[in-house]
């Protein structure tokens, strides 16, 4: 009697835990919330059975049928048993198929229907629970031993043994009623010691299920938690990236320059700064439209980037403004390479080749000796770019190339 009510009391104090668990399970914790029920379960049929053993006099109700809640503890237990595989199995596959608590309740049903000539025998009522006590927790062990080893943890590891040394208390209780109630043998050997304490053994082992249990949705929760940081920082890292850089043609925009973006690297040696300003660019967005204008920002990014070394970075400065750093050069030696590359980038040919688009820009550009001189090379590219489209506004424009034309009809 001591034994079945330290269970029972054991089991409802495993259940608020549970109960109280489960109100912050994550979203991938379906399985607690069986596991939450098996304990529900179970402490039906334990209350089922000490109604059924010692009757209802003690709480001051009418006596009732003995077999009634000697049944109703055989359906709690059969339903703790299913509810412990369906927790399993949602853990292990990440679902579990619809029918399975529909199939697996109506056979709990079935099997306490069938066991009902033994409800006068609590004994033989335990035999006949005896072949699921031992399949049903062994086959909930084996799924958990042959979890994968990045799934493997504390907490897999204490369920599963805890499981299976239930299907081993099975056995032994099974074993000991068969030889009473079967072959009418009277006790004394090991196992037959296992029936006295049974409710005190059975007890422990709920508290090393809970306790795995309880680990395992722990485990679980911090899978989530990572999952999510990592999500998170994905998504920081685009939200940052996108606002870094130009949509349109893809370099790193002002504020990259402004946060020190690849500065890093140009801090490290001397270099040179160029400030390139596309001249015929309102031009091509009165005449041609915006979109022709695009095309040309972006044919401009290309030409240059063909130019460039990997250690070089472009920086769209705004509105057609661009900025090119290059660390480790010096303008003498760089200058007469890039006005080449611009003055022989070939017309760029849009709306199905019907307009023909000149790349012009201006140029100007210093040298900086450390990361302090920086900025003044910037402010001086900028002065000599400005000095440079002076010039090109003042200088008669070249020959139209063949094909410029309008915008098509």
């Amino acid at each position: 009697m001591i034994g079945l009510f330290a269970q029972a009391g054991i089991t409802a104090l495993l259940w608020l835990f549970f109960l109280l668990l489960k109100q912050h399970a994550g979203r991938r914790s379906r399985f607690f919330k069986f596991w939450n029920w098996a304990w529900v379960a179970l402490l039906a049929a334990l209350l089922a059975l000490g109604a059924g053993r010692y009757g209802l006099a003690p709480l001051g109700l009418p006596a009732a049928p003995q077999a009634g809640f000697l049944l109703a503890y055989q359906f709690g237990k059969f339903l703790f048993l299913l509810l412990l595989l369906g927790g399993t199995l949602e853990y292990v596959n990440g679902r579990v198929h619809r029918d399975f608590l529909r199939f697996g309740v109506l056979a709990a049903l079935a099997l306490t229907a069938a066991s009902y000539p033994l409800s006068h025998d609590l004994g033989r009522l335990v035999l006949w629970q005896a072949p699921l006590g031992v399949v049903v927790p062994a086959l909930a062990a084996l799924q958990l031993f042959a979890l994968p080893a990045s799934r493997r943890s504390l907490g897999t590891r204490v369920t599963g043994v805890t499981l299976m040394l239930y299907a081993v208390l099975w056995i032994a209780s099974g074993f000991t009623l068969y030889k009473e109630r079967q072959l009418g043998a009277a006790g004394g050997t090991s196992l037959s010691h296992v029936s006295v304490y049974d409710g005190y053994l059975d007890a422990l082992l709920q508290l090393l299920l809970a306790s795995g249990m309880v680990l395992m949705l722990l485990e679980e929760a911090r899978r989530e938690t990572n999952a999510a940081h990592a999500e998170l920082a994905v998504a920081h890292e685009k939200l940052l990236h996108e606002s870094l850089t130009d949509p349109l043609t893809g370099v790193y925009n002002r504020l990259a320059f402004t946060r020190g973006v690849f500065l890093q690297t140009a801090a490290s040696t001397f270099g040179s700064v160029f400030i390139f300003d596309l001249d015929n660019l309102k031009h091509v967005n009165d005449r041609h439209g915006h979109e022709a204008g695009d095309e040309l920002l972006k044919y401009f990014v290309l030409t240059l980037r063909g130019g460039l070394r990997p250690a070089d970075q472009l920086y769209r400065w705004g509105g057609d403004e661009f900025l090119l750093l290059l660390p480790g050069a010096v303008y003498e030696g760089v200058a007469p390479r890039l006005t080449r590359l611009l003055q022989q980038a070939a017309p760029l040919a849009v709306f199905d080749g019907s307009v023909s688009l000149r790349l012009e820009a201006s140029m100007g550009g210093a040298d900086y000796a450390d990361m302090d001189s920086l900025r003044n090379a910037v402010s001086s590219a900028d002065r000599a770019m400005y000095e440079q489209k002076r010039t090109h506004k003042t200088a008669p424009p070249p020959p139209a190339e063949p094909g410029v034309g309008d915008l098509p009809a």
